[in-house]
């Protein structure tokens, strides 16, 4: 996903799909929707963390993997892993 400021939800995809806004609105809440869990410099939140799992990618170094765990999502999408991403 992509946040701007104040954390709105500006774009998000689900695995390799990008999310409409009417998708982003259902998913973060109206009128505006944002992702509250995030709190700078908290920007990671792994299982077994109280609330959401989230893990951020600031860094050109940790951005490169996006692609990796896209693909995985739509395989947990398409029922070919059986895991969870949340």
């Amino acid at each position: 996903m992509k946040l701007g400021e104040d954390k709105e939800v500006l774009a998000a995809l689900k695995g390799m799909t990008e999310l409409t806004y009417a998708e982003i609105l259902e998913v973060y809440g109206a009128p505006v929707p944002r992702f509250e869990p995030i709190n700078w410099p908290k920007v990671t939140s792994l299982p077994g963390s109280p609330g959401p799992n989230f893990y951020t990618l600031q860094t050109f170094w940790l951005a490169c993997k996006a692609p990796q765990i896209m693909v995985g999502v739509e395989l947990i999408l398409e029922g070919k892993i059986q895991k969870t991403y949340q």
